[in-house]
């Protein structure tokens, strides 16, 4: 889960990692040069460690996303650059590459474990096939990478994960301008990437992230819709994302790495029409990247506490909304079993996916895309649970599921 920096609004639902900050770090940690500015970051990192987000070697499993945003003093060309809240910012590269190996360091020497918490994942840049991030070349970015990549390896509790990129799979590029995000991925691996990555790294958006000429918002199955058109408007389906970049990353020098999808969401939540269709949305999309673990390592939700364009899963009040309640409730379902299998869509369009735990537990995920369907379960299943957290006892009969996925189980867990 992405939530605001400093740490002042921790999600009240539980989490399993902490998701990039969006004020990402170059040119909000080093404003001046030489003069370095954690306390925002601070706040993310020991946030995650106080509430029990560390890995078996004590690292906060926390991403932090390095560039994205230059700093004004240290970029080669100012022309693109832009108010960020009240910090004047680049996606320009820098026209000295000895101020990046300079803030690198400086984040590393203070993630150290000693005076900070060792951070577990550093993602090189965010979506650098986009222009609002990105202004320089492939070289560019080699050439950072190249950099990056050794100091990164001082600290044995981190790794360096690829730039993200975001955009279609299909095409060349959307009606917003964005290229292809798989064609920019595999040119920069081709073009030396590979050799400066521990793993590799996605946005999980479906469409625009404002919406854009979107109509008929896709839910996280659909590659299309009637008014969303594959590699213009929409970008790809969750599913085929997650499939087509791990083949991406297998073929060009990452395979067997991990891979992230460090930031998703439907964007702005007029794009989904309602609380119903966000509580099915949000829940689809985690299952089917949960599902296809290890191919996917981690999915981060983008986000909790911001405004309402952000997939905002938090209530005027600080307490979930409907969708943070289901994301709630996913997040017990799905933390502590193993799936069968990839979830798999039958002739009805009802998808299941099956789950298992200790002590003989035996469990379904089921929807249906279209709508309300009846469904007969197996006799295995005693009860099931839906995303509001309620629990009803089976009878033998046939239930009805519809576009949110309720959990069938043999027992209780």
């Amino acid at each position: 889960m992405t939530i605001p920096d400093g740490g002042a609004d921790y999600p009240t639902v539980s989490v399993g990692a902490l998701g990039h900050p969006s004020d990402f770090a170059w040119g909000f940690i080093e404003k001046n040069q030489g003069t370095y500015d954690f306390k925002g970051y601070d706040g993310y990192v020991n946030d995650a460690v106080q509430h029990g987000l560390v890995d078996s070697n004590g690292a906060a499993e926390v991403t932090i996303t390095l560039g994205g945003y230059t700093p004004l003093w240290a970029a080669a060309d100012t022309s693109k650059c832009r108010l960020v809240g009240q910090q004047e910012v680049c996606p320009s590269p820098p026209a000295n590459i000895g101020d990046w190996t300079d803030f690198v360091t400086a984040v590393v020497d203070h993630y150290n474990g000693t005076t900070a918490p060792h951070v577990k994942y550093y993602e090189l840049w965010n979506e650098f096939s986009s222009p609002s991030f990105w202004t320089g070349t492939m070289q560019d970015m080699l050439n950072l990478a190249a950099a990056t990549y050794p100091i990164i390896h001082t600290d044995p509790y981190s790794i360096l994960l690829t730039p993200s990129v975001s955009g279609p799979t299909q095409g060349s590029s959307s009606s917003n301008g964005l290229p292809n995000g798989l064609t920019w991925m595999t040119s920069y691996l081709q073009a030396g990437g590979n050799k400066y990555a521990d793993g590799g790294t996605f946005h999980g958006y479906l469409a625009p992230f404002g919406g854009e000429g979107v109509s008929l918002f896709p839910f996280p199955e659909q590659d299309s819709t009637a008014g969303c058109a594959a590699g213009t408007t929409c970008f790809g389906s969750v599913v085929t994302k997650a499939a087509s970049f791990r083949q991406v990353f297998d073929q060009n020098g990452l395979s067997g790495k991990p891979m992230l999808d460090t930031e998703g969401s439907w964007g702005v939540n007029g794009n989904v029409p309602g609380p119903n269709e966000q509580v099915a949305w949000v829940a689809r999309w985690f299952i089917l990247q949960a599902g296809d673990y290890p191919n996917i390592t981690q999915a981060s939700w983008y986000a909790w506490g911001y405004p309402s364009d952000s997939g905002q899963l938090e209530s005027s009040t600080g307490t979930p909304n409907q969708a943070g309640t289901a994301y709630n409730q996913l997040y017990n379902w799905l933390v502590g079993a193993s799936f069968s299998s990839q979830c798999a869509s039958d002739a009805n369009s009802t998808w299941t996916c099956a789950i298992t735990r200790s002590g003989g537990y035996e469990g379904l995920i089921a929807w249906n895309t279209n709508g309300n369907f009846s469904y007969s379960p197996a006799s295995t299943y005693t009860q099931y649970r839906d995303l509001a957290g309620n629990t009803t006892k089976l009878s033998g009969g046939a239930i009805t599921v519809g576009i949110q996925p309720l959990l069938l189980e043999s027992q209780s867990p």
